[in-house]
């Protein structure tokens, strides 16, 4: 109950995107609003087909996506390339799918809050599991179909859950799923965008003191490594992040443990070479998320992970 009355709090207090309106209007303006047939507009947006979420979605849609890419309110449906200096990228990926066609199974909604749901249509499928696509919290009032808030996300789409949360005096969309690969293991992870009024962005993790960029606000919540180091002896690096959200800030907290294996004994426990935890606290100003501190993972991979450690272990060459 809590978060619904958060939710609905928020949605009724985003700034006006224009000066129009009265000082008694509750409501801002929506985004845009796509009309109902008649036999629709008392519909809840969970039940509506999927072409009409579609076609509020993508403008111009019809019966599939027009090869220009924009959302209803005209901007460009794309995810923002990260600034070249950040220390880290976004994970490696190479485009497997882009659907023209959507059906009702592509389509991904998720309450938001009393009226609101979040319509999320991926259509851009990614090798490494994540997917790409528009995303929007909208609502049914007055036979139309309403945008209260729009933007793109990539993330993954199984498990989804979306919220948005109040981060000191602005607001984030949380986005997290799963993905499941080829070895039916399943990996989560978490997406953060910016509300910037009333459209989710995509921001980088920056330094809070240097302001320089860390890398993408994408978490996943393991991380796996495994190398070997010689004939005899391989080593498996695991990060494990989990998130806490408070009021004004929010807690990364990352645990690395580095643990190497006996080939030659299959049978035997790991040996632990290093282990190691942190915490990262995260804040939300003016329109960036800033890092107080980085993580460990970076330096740990390169250093514990490289082959050049070998000679520290029996079996060496």
């Amino acid at each position: 109950m809590r978060r619904g009355a958060s939710m609905l709090l928020l949605l009724a207090t985003l700034p006006l995107l224009a000066c129009h309106g009265s000082a008694r209007d509750r409501d801002p303006p929506p985004v845009c609003t796509l009309s109902l047939p008649r036999h629709l507009q008392h519909t809840s947006p969970d039940k509506l087909p999927a072409s009409v979420w579609y076609q509020l979605l993508f403008k111009g849609y019809r019966d599939g996506i027009t090869s220009d890419l924009v959302d209803c309110s005209g901007e460009p449906i794309v995810w923002a390339a990260l600034p070249g200096s950040c220390l880290e990228r976004e994970p490696p990926s190479r485009e497997r799918q882009r659907r023209r066609q959507l059906g009702q199974d592509e389509l991904i909604v998720r309450h938001a809050g009393g009226d609101y749901w979040f319509g999320w249509a991926p259509f851009v499928a990614f090798d490494n599991g994540m997917s790409e696509g528009p995303l929007a919290i909208a609502r049914v009032h007055h036979g139309a179909l309403e945008v209260r808030a729009i933007g793109n996300l990539r993330a993954y789409t199984k498990r989804v859950g979306l919220e948005v949360r109040k981060l000191g005096g602005q607001h984030i969309l949380v986005a997290e799923g799963e993905w499941c690969g080829a070895r039916q293991t399943c990996a989560r992870g978490t997406r953060l965008l910016w509300l910037d009024r009333q459209r989710f962005r995509e921001r980088p993790l920056r330094s809070s003191t240097l302001r320089s960029c860390l890398g993408p606000a994408w978490f996943p919540h393991i991380e796996v490594i495994e190398t070997k180091l010689n004939k005899r002896w391989s080593r498996k690096l695991q990060r494990d992040v989990a998130l806490a959200y408070q009021d004004e800030l929010i807690l990364v907290d990352e645990h690395i443990s580095v643990n190497d294996y006996d080939l030659s004994q299959p049978s035997l426990p790991p040996r632990l070479f290093r282990e190691a935890e942190a915490q990262v606290r995260v804040t939300l100003e003016g329109g960036e998320l800033l890092s107080e501190g980085q993580s460990l993972w970076s330096a740990i991979r390169v250093e514990d992970g490289s082959t050049e450690l070998r000679g520290r272990l029996p079996g060496a060459p």
